[in-house]
């Protein structure tokens, strides 16, 4: 079993996910950052040293986390293959891409991604988030008993399915919170604080996950109310000209896919 770690990276991923792994009472060796003060505190939290020159990067770590951005996830482990052994475990977070970003020199190379966003004072219940996982064959189970000895919902995904998955993420979490910039940016122009939204935005997800997205979807448009449609298409027009195309391209997939469906 996986005893040491290492952690590339010193954002808010790396911040999280050090101090759950430290809270498991897992050694963290080291702290790798570009940026060494951002280093220098992360380890001072976890009690782990730190350095920002890859050359003197632990050669005795069982796992090395990849918490970087994607477009660096190819980058870092080709700098690695320089200094570490071919059999070690190099992992990723990301799930929009394959564990083969990381170098194919490393034999042993996989996912583990939380479907979660990261902020730096939000506390995180790590049991509570599903990690999507996948690995080549030779690691897998090795990685599904590190998962289930952490406590965490695991779910075997691989490329095609973490695809699918991110991109329903996407759709439901970062398009959603567009909407309530909208929304915020329609309250202001009347001075009405956005907070007046939190009962039924609170009220809505909760019912949503338990009555399901279909029967609770509610509005104009999905009562196929055509004249309160076009009034507000037309209050659009006038204050806020630059979303009237959302609203009618929103309205209109609603009302096709309740009220026009063949």
């Amino acid at each position: 079993m996986f005893k040491k770690f290492v952690i590339i990276g010193t954002g808010r991923l790396a911040k999280h996910w050090s101090e759950f792994l430290a809270s498991k009472d897992k050694e963290i060796v080291q702290i790798y950052g570009r940026n060494l003060d951002e280093a220098k505190v992360l380890a001072a939290r976890i009690g782990s040293s730190c350095t920002n020159q890859m050359e003197l990067i632990s050669l005795n770590a069982d796992v090395y986390f990849l918490c970087v951005k994607d477009d660096s996830i190819e980058e870092v482990s080709e700098s690695l293959r320089k200094f570490l052994s071919a059999d070690k475990l190099i992992l990723h977070f990301s799930g929009s891409l394959p564990y083969e970003q990381i170098n194919s020199y490393f034999i042993n190379r996989g996912v583990m991604w939380p479907l979660q966003s990261f902020n730096e004072a939000k506390v995180i219940h790590w049991e509570e988030i599903p990690f999507f996982i996948d690995a080549n064959e030779n690691i897998m189970k090795e990685l599904k008993s590190f998962a289930s000895e952490i406590g965490l919902n695991y779910i075997e995904a691989d490329y095609t399915n973490r695809k699918m998955i991110h991109l329903a993420a996407v759709v439901a979490n970062n398009f959603s919170n567009f909407n309530l910039i909208i929304a915020e940016d329609i309250l202001r122009k009347i001075d009405i604080p956005f907070e007046v939204l939190k009962p039924i935005m609170t009220s809505s997800i909760d019912k949503i996950f338990v009555n399901g997205s279909e029967s609770s979807q509610t509005g104009p448009a999905r009562r196929d109310d055509h004249e309160i449609v076009q009034a507000q298409l037309n209050l659009l027009e006038r204050e806020f000209p630059e979303y009237k195309a959302y609203y009618k391209l929103m309205s209109d997939l609603i009302s096709t896919h309740f009220n026009h469906k063949k």
